[in-house]
């Protein structure tokens, strides 16, 4: 559980002096008006949306992209930061503003409490958790109160564990003992008291926890802040509650949300060859609220902001095509993910080798009713049966993942007049029908379904071979004694007692009875005929 508060907790007895902010000559500047129309996204979707300002004092090299720090993160795991995807802040006095289309609101139904995450570049020095490299930066956060789209009304701060107040800004102040920034050890873990060796000294600003890789919903789940390490199914970054922000004099802000986030450059000095200490930002997100109605593992707001699943249906959902090694890893043969219809059709995902290169990390996935084209099929009957198993990816092999296993179920009377030796499945393709990338099929008589592999998604049917011969008989009913199974009176599924074909024959048909004996006595009152085409019935005691 997250703690609701830590010695030092932002607003609590805090009264920072106040001075005005000056931007210096020498910064370079973007505002509004230069990035909001080229940058602005999806309306409704939990990233920030456009960036206000960018106001960089010597960035890093390579880095002086703001947009960079728009969108959903791209995160590369604890032990390898993804540099490519962040914006550089600059040295102290720096900052960049980011806007949300949809505010982010304080939301008691977020995990902990907590209701934003900023994403950055910070990484586990040796895949160490408790010795990370970091470069902090300050957060502040601002409503639109007066609805104009222009970052002019107050600001308000996170001011984190260290009760940093803003009154240091822009001139900064040195990094302070023990270090906030560098190479840092985590002093909690070195300090003699072994009950707190798993508690964050740090907390409450940017870059201080490493961006993990896209898994699933990880992005709109928080990690803890308070814990060493990252909580399970989290992409990372620094997550904080809008409660803790604190105005000027360092009075509670009470906001209910906020439409602008800013990330200062708040440290001054060197700590390493790396040079200046220089916040980059790689993205932030409104968290989800811990509601998933349809327990399909996704939470019900990533569905509707981004994937764009059904959060009422569990089939319609997300797989991960890998998992990142903190959570386990995938190694070859590894389940992924598979969704199911209420029906019992089954859609599953299974890891193969490696995954390399550029590639998704997730596919949204579907199981759905579908029209059958009734193109020709030679020699085959086509049964009712036509579901679309849909998926983000179009072929599974060159998904780097083993092709899907997939189930489709049915009932005795959608495959009565079938040979139930015989039943199959194809995929159909354009106006036709193949059974290309299917293999494996196995057929359970017993509990009515297909399962086979398929390299590709798509719509599939189920088709078998007619029954022939003496076994086709428009008026007759089968009966075989010693049969175990599901009862429809047919060859293939007949009934297992001679009352039950009497009781269910209508007068003039025809009751055909299997080799067999049977104790049953009975007063036929109904015209009937009585057959054994193949062998001889001994009837009565």
């Amino acid at each position: 559980m997250l703690k609701p508060t830590q010695t030092g907790h932002p607003g609590r007895d805090k009264r920072p002096s106040v001075r005005p902010l000056a931007l210096p000559l020498f910064a370079f500047l973007i505002t509004a008006q230069a990035l909001l129309p080229a940058q602005a996204q999806t309306l409704d979707d939990p990233w920030a949306d456009a960036v206000l300002e960018y106001v960089a004092i010597a960035p890093n090299p390579g880095f002086e992209e703001p947009a960079r720090a728009l969108g959903e993160p791209a995160g590369a795991g604890t032990f390898a930061p993804n540099n490519g995807a962040v914006a550089s802040v600059g040295t102290a006095g720096s900052y960049i503003t980011l806007k949300f289309n949809t505010p982010v609101a304080d939301d008691p139904l977020n995990p902990g409490g907590l209701d934003c995450i900023v994403f950055s570049n910070a990484f586990w020095a040796g895949g160490n958790p408790q010795s990370k490299w970091v470069e902090p930066g300050l957060i502040s956060i601002s409503r639109d109160a007066n609805g104009n789209g222009l970052a002019d009304d107050p600001w308000y701060f996170i001011t984190g564990s260290r009760a940093v107040s803003p009154s240091v800004l822009p001139a900064g102040i040195p990094n302070p003992t023990p270090p906030l920034a560098g190479a840092v050890l985590n002093p909690n873990s070195t300090d003699g008291d072994p009950s707190n060796d798993l508690d964050e000294f740090d907390w409450g600003y940017a870059e201080l926890t490493p961006t993990q890789q896209p898994y699933l919903d990880n992005y709109v789940r928080p990690d803890d802040p308070f814990e060493v390490g990252l909580s399970p199914r989290s992409g990372g970054g620094d997550a904080f509650d809008i409660a803790w922000a604190v105005d000027a004099e360092g009075n509670p802000a009470n906001l209910p949300e906020f439409d602008f986030l800013r990330v200062w450059s708040f440290l001054i000095g060197s700590t390493s060859a790396l040079g200046n200490i220089t916040p980059e930002v790689d993205a932030a997100a409104d968290v989800a609220p811990d509601i998933d109605e349809d327990a399909d593992v996704i939470l019900d707001e990533y569905e509707t902001r981004v994937s764009g699943t059904d959060p009422a249906r569990p089939e319609s959902s997300v797989i991960a095509l890998e998992v990142p090694l903190e959570e386990g890893g995938s190694a070859p043969g590894t389940l992924l993910g598979q969704v199911v219809d209420a029906a019992g059709n089954t859609l599953a995902l299974y890891a193969a080798a490696a995954r390399t290169g550029l590639r998704s990390f997730n596919a949204v996935v579907d199981i759905l009713p579908a029209s059958n084209p009734q193109a020709a099929l030679p020699g085959f009957v086509r049964t009712p049966i036509c579901r679309e198993f849909y998926a983000s990816e179009a072929d599974f092999a060159l998904a780097q993942v083993q092709n899907a296993e997939l189930v489709m179920t049915y009932s005795l009377l959608q495959v009565s007049a079938l040979n139930p030796a015989s039943l199959t499945v194809f995929r159909v393709d354009g106006a036709g029908y193949t059974q290309d990338g299917i293999t494996s099929v196995t057929h359970n008589t017993e509990e009515h379904w297909l399962q086979f592999r398929s390299r590709y998604p798509g719509i599939f049917v189920l088709a078998g071979l007619p029954l022939s011969g003496e076994h086709v008989e428009e008026t007759g009913l089968w009966v075989d004694f010693s049969w175990p199974g599901d009862e429809l009176g047919t060859y293939y599924y007949p009934y297992n007692s001679l009352s039950e074909a009497v009781a269910a024959a209508a007068p003039s048909d025809t009751v055909q009875i299997k080799p067999g004996t049977s104790s049953e006595t009975l007063r036929i009152t109904k015209p009937l005929t009585l057959s054994a085409p193949e062998g001889p019935v001994r009837l009565g005691g």
